[in-house]
């Protein structure tokens, strides 16, 4: 074996620039699926967690009907209990209950549908970070629960200003029309069209007492210690809610990405055009590979017909030339993860601003409440994965030599010249 790795050490220098161009080859195709792996990975994490973090939560607890067709008649009952319940689980760093509803707003001569949204200030502030999207004004307080925060472009369509009193309409959860004042008390800007053209929050006691929601509640949100933990979380809630009693509420646990189906499809379908672009480098490569194999077997023609004369069996020959396809691997790997991870911790420490890739870029996504840069990553699987990912390519592309080597005869290799 030390003779025919060898052999193969010799053979991968005698065309010196081929093998540094195959080995330059598969670096840049390492470098560069690390890089673009590494940069869609820290997005999507950076993304999903300002998303969470905004108004959804990692997991949320609802009727097995509620995302499907909301109204207040899916509701949770929300008692002491359920509460000591959930602050067990030890994956849950905390929760908030929520209302959720429809009403009609009036001000003056100027009314408007909007989505009414019942919070607890103190809760809601250990699992988003909703208060700080209010731009003028306060959020919501204790001291004030007839106080509410409306999206900035109702505010505009209402004609109304922060002071201002307007009346809210809204069906209960006993069939009867609520209908209370409330003082506009803050403004905010979400950076999505759903949230500020048609969103009211309202203090959840204010929002209890309009709907007439008593002990229940829409939604639970919930905060978790680490983001890697949703899955064990949401099985141990899940469990939690479907004994002790809570059984015949139809209660389910649904992660951020059935809470926000469309946004988890955009990532999706980015993550899928991605693999797509790294699999064309990858087949560039594997016949980049291919090639230098090809043409190091194809010289060799009449050294290996010497071989196979004097006794050497095919596969002698097969093994010399698999340990040169793995040496110019190994040595591409090499280079190509260390170059990869320098480039991803310097994305990681300095993420790269989106204008530098599109004029106002930066403003556009803003807009739409992310922050406008590409984060990176330097998570170990990204680097193990297209590590296999080459091996594996390497070896297929290995796959035509050997055959050519195994079909060589004796008598054609000696004429070959």
């Amino acid at each position: 074996m030390s003779l025919i790795i060898k052999l193969a050490w010799r053979n991968i220098w005698r065309n010196r620039k081929r093998s540094l161009l195959t080995i330059a080859a598969i670096t840049f195709a390492l470098l560069l699926t690390n890089f673009m792996r590494g940069q869609q990975i820290g997005t999507y994490a950076k993304n999903i967690t300002l998303a969470v973090n905004v108004f959804s939560g990692y997991l949320q607890l609802q009727h097995k009907k509620f995302q499907d067709n909301p109204s207040l008649r899916k509701s949770i009952i929300y008692t002491d209990d359920l509460k000591q319940d959930l602050n067990s689980i030890s994956e849950v760093k905390s929760f908030t209950p929520r209302i959720y509803s429809f009403g009609l707003l009036g001000y003056e001569d100027n009314s408007v549908g909007a989505a009414l949204f019942g919070l607890d200030p103190d809760s809601e502030k250990t699992v988003t970070n909703l208060n700080t999207k209010v731009i003028e004004g306060e959020f919501l307080r204790d001291e004030a629960i007839w106080d509410i925060v409306v999206g900035h472009k109702m505010l505009k369509n209402l004609g109304a200003q922060i002071g201002d009193t307007i009346v809210i309409l809204s069906n209960g959860f006993d069939g009867s029309m609520g209908n209370e004042k409330f003082r506009i008390g803050g403004i905010s800007r979400m950076g999505t069209t759903e949230f500020d053209n048609a969103s009211v929050f309202m203090h959840f006691k204010a929002a209890q007492h309009l709907l007439s929601m008593g002990r229940k509640v829409s939604v639970v949100a919930f905060s978790l210690n680490k983001p890697d933990q949703i899955d064990i979380a949401k099985q141990r809630i899940d469990s939690l809610v479907n004994s002790k009693g809570y059984a015949d509420q139809n209660l389910s646990v649904l992660d951020w990405g059935e809470v926000m189906p469309s946004f988890k499809q955009s990532i999706d379908f980015d993550n899928i055009s991605g693999l797509i672009f790294m699999g064309l480098l990858v087949l560039v490569v594997a016949f980049g590979i291919v090639n230098t194999i090809l043409m190091s077997v194809t010289e060799r023609f009449k050294e290996f017909g010497v071989m196979l004369a004097i006794g050497t069996h095919h596969s002698k020959l097969v093994y010399i030339v698999f340990w040169e396809t793995v040496m110019l691997t190994v040595y591409g790997l090499i280079f190509g993860t260390i170059l990869g991870f320098i480039a991803n911790y310097l994305v990681v420490l300095n993420p790269i601003p989106l204008s530098v890739f599109m004029e106002g870029g930066d403003e556009i996504v803003a807009d739409f409440g992310f922050e406008p840069y590409m984060y990176g990553s330097i998570d170990t699987m990204i680097f193990v994965n297209n590590i296999i990912i080459i091996s594996i390519a390497s070896m297929l592309a290995f796959i035509y030599p050997a055959i050519k080597i195994l079909k060589l005869e004796a008598l054609k290799g000696l004429r070959y010249s």
